[in-house]
């Protein structure tokens, strides 16, 4: 499987190591024809992106697609927190415009939206969630999908557990891709087979946090291997059977 796309890397914007001119360097010497920057949300205290940087970071992105529109296409993302189970993501919709596509996940250290919320999506999480704490994870994505454009979710299953046969077919119908995600190898292979029979695309990412980590997929395309994941369901593989989402082309 050839992939053309890495879309969820990480910079000295949030807590990746390089910066996003070199993330974009390592993305054309693999031979990427996109590169997607999609930093932390800034709910994450400890290394969400702060938002007055917001838009220095898109005067970058303009500035490497002029300098380098002949290699490879430069599109900046962000990596939204989950943290309600209504649904609600830390990013304000001052900054959303600013953004190319939006990624969605769920990562312990963001803060939770208010105290019922921190019960629910993070203590109730912390200790051998039962079947109400998988259905409620469940439901804070499916609230998510409901209010907002989401690009793609991000390594299901890590950190908290969630029940993809209800989870994939509202994602296909609000046309957001189930990431398989190299990093974390999520979601795990049982979990990709019911994305797979309920009609989900997908889309392989690194979530690279170091330039030289840019363009890996060997664990996610295990997985799909695995899985059993064809190349025509993988809308950053060369072989994508069908129409890929307008941000990436």
């Amino acid at each position: 499987m050839q992939i053309m796309a890495d879309v969820h890397t990480h910079t000295v914007f949030s807590h990746g190591k390089g910066t996003i001119e070199q993330n974009v360097i390592a993305a054309m010497e693999k031979g990427l024809k996109v590169i997607g920057i999609a930093d932390h949300g800034p709910g994450h205290p400890a290394y969400g992106v702060r938002r007055p940087k917001v838009p220095a970071m898109r005067r970058e992105v303009d500035r490497l697609n002029r300098l380098y529109h002949r290699e490879i296409r430069v599109i900046l993302g962000i990596e939204a927190n989950l943290i309600s189970r209504s649904g609600k993501l830390d990013v304000p919709e001052s900054i959303l415009p600013a953004f190319d596509f939006v990624l969605c996940g769920f990562h312990r250290g963001a803060l939770p939206y208010g105290v019922r919320d921190a019960g629910q999506l993070w203590l109730r999480n912390a200790f051998h969630p039962d079947e109400d704490t998988v259905q409620d994870n469940t439901q804070a994505y499916l609230n998510a999908l409901e209010q907002y454009r989401i690009a793609a979710l991000c390594h299901l299953g890590e950190y908290i557990p969630v029940d993809m046969a209800l989870i994939a077919p509202a994602a296909q119908a609000k046309g957001t891709l189930i990431e398989i995600n190299n990093r974390h190898a999520k979601p795990e292979t049982a979990q990709l087979k019911e994305a797979l029979s309920a009609g989900a695309q997908f889309i392989l990412s690194s979530d690279a946090h170091e330039a030289d980590a840019v363009g890996g997929f060997e664990r996610a395309m295990a997985l799909c291997r695995q899985a059993g994941v064809p190349e025509g369901r993988v809308v950053n593989a060369a072989g994508f059977a069908g129409h890929r989402p307008a941000w990436l082309e």
